[in-house]
């Protein structure tokens, strides 16, 4: 998992850097002119990028690159953390509902083939709001398809909401990802032969080491939570299921 949190910066980074570099600072330039217009883009990416199952987290390391550029660093982390807490509420329950309403039979249909749904089910009707926050903070299934396997399960809309909290402490690590990568390209283009400064690129490593170990401890933390309720549920769900054959 942690490998696959890795290439998911790393490929943000990547992408922030193709985009906005050599011709793209022309869109840049217009788009800090637009700064309303700049965050409705993204705002639009949020929404109809989740219902499609695009990775949340690739928009937000884009996002603060632009944002910082925008209105630097600090502002700018401030503006992303906040903008991204509320646009990926706003996706994540737009979602829910296409799955809910529109999707219920398609998606249903598919999760009752894996034991795992039954056990999640049950979970979510004892714990609520907490098996979804914990299930979104391991990291372990990427949160578009969160959004529609918990559609199909009795949570309500409530705890589905208090679930996604979890959005907040995710989110700073992504957030942390397109600042420094914003960072890092002003200095290459201001710096002496397009070199970058020795100590940046220190600090950004060693910035993504502490992140990347408290975020470890946290997955490590929640995965044996998330395999003690499975423990607790999973003999019951196997009874029921003997029970209905």
């Amino acid at each position: 998992m942690l490998i696959l949190l890795v290439a998911k910066l790393a490929f943000g980074i990547f992408v922030v850097e193709y985009y906005f570099n050599g011709k793209s600072d022309e869109l840049v330039d217009y788009l800090m002119e637009r700064p309303k217009m700049l965050l409705l883009y993204f705002f639009y990416w949020y929404l109809f990028g989740v219902i499609l199952l695009f990775p949340p987290n690739m928009i937000l390391i884009t996002m603060s690159f632009a944002l910082t550029h925008i209105w630097g660093p600090m502002n700018g982390i401030i503006i992303a953390i906040g903008f991204n807490f509320v646009c990926q509420h706003v996706a994540f329950l737009a979602a829910f509902f296409v799955g809910r309403f529109a999707l219920h039979s398609f998606i249903y249909e598919r999760v009752i083939r894996s034991q795992k749904f039954f056990i999640l089910n049950r979970a979510v009707t004892k714990h609520g709001a907490w098996i979804s926050f914990l299930v979104r903070l391991s990291c372990l299934v990427p949160n578009p398809i969160i959004n529609y396997a918990l559609s199909v399960t009795d949570i309500s809309v409530s705890q589905f909401v208090l679930g996604n909290m979890s959005i907040l402490p995710v989110s700073l690590l992504f957030v942390y990802a397109g600042t420094s990568a914003a960072t890092l390209h002003d200095s290459y283009k201001n710096g002496a032969n397009g070199w970058l400064p020795v100590h940046q690129v220190w600090l950004l490593v060693i910035g993504l080491l502490i992140l990347f170990g408290i975020l470890y401890y946290v997955i490590v933390v929640v995965k044996r939570e998330l395999d003690e309720i499975e423990d607790e549920y999973q003999d019951q769900v196997i009874d029921e299921m003997v029970e209905g054959v």
